[in-house]
């Protein structure tokens, strides 16, 4: 079965059942480290955004939630079951205004060109360690992007326990993590005006599998690229 088969069929299956507090809270902090990177390097008024790999909205809702300067979202993901538990939760909001300013695409973004918006900024929230090859990835992000525009994704660091962190049954399709001098290289390649790449938090998980590291531990880093 292929990775994106693996990934697809997963997140499908789980996708009622993602959303808990953890979750939300990482969610929560991710988008206020987006908004705060957003603000900071865009003047204009009005902005559209991208999230790759976007989920239940989990990000994406808290990110729009708190930056009016946001008119348009573009939430993208291969699992058309995760996309619709985010449709739900934005029509459990009840509020119209704001789910307009949603645009949500079941779409593989890894091989699928439908996707011709262009956008001022691409975000992507623990989506790039589910990718064979991320470093590909970029460029294709990079090429969706208007005139001075940014990608920033989260994702966690390569340690000696970040193997352990997805369930059994998915870590044949993920990589166990990024070593962020090899992201602050690629991102070197995408002939930037800015990049960087630091971690910001810290992450711990237990572990109950037996045989296995009973703590799963990692940093997250946000990896930017302004151009």
């Amino acid at each position: 079965m292929s990775r994106t088969k693996i990934t697809r069929e997963f997140f499908d299956q789980v996708s009622q059942k993602w959303d808990n507090i953890q979750k939300i809270k990482l969610g929560n902090k991710i988008s206020t480290i987006f908004n705060k990177n957003v603000n900071e390097l865009f003047t204009k008024e009005k902005l559209t955004v991208l999230d790759f790999g976007a989920g239940t909205l989990t990000t994406s809702i808290p990110l729009v939630l708190n930056n009016d300067r946001i008119e348009k979202l573009y939430a993208v993901d291969i699992s058309e079951k995760m996309l619709e538990k985010g449709k739900k939760k934005l029509e459990d909001l009840n509020n119209t205004e704001f789910s307009e300013r949603f645009e949500l695409k079941a779409i593989d973004l890894t091989t699928e060109t439908e996707f011709t918006e262009k956008v001022d900024v691409v975000v992507s929230s623990m989506a790039f360690h589910h990718l064979k090859e991320p470093k590909k990835m970029l460029p294709v992000l990079k090429s969706l992007l208007k005139e001075n525009g940014c990608i920033m994704f989260v994702d966690y660091t390569l340690t000696e326990t970040s193997y352990y962190f997805h369930p059994v049954e998915l870590r044949e399709a993920v990589l166990p993590g990024f070593e962020t001098e090899k992201v602050l290289e690629w991102l070197k390649e995408l002939d930037c005006q800015k990049h960087s790449c630091e971690t910001f938090f810290h992450f711990e998980k237990p572990n109950k599998v037996e045989n296995e590291p009973q703590l799963v531990e990692f940093d997250l880093f946000l990896a930017l690229a302004k151009f």
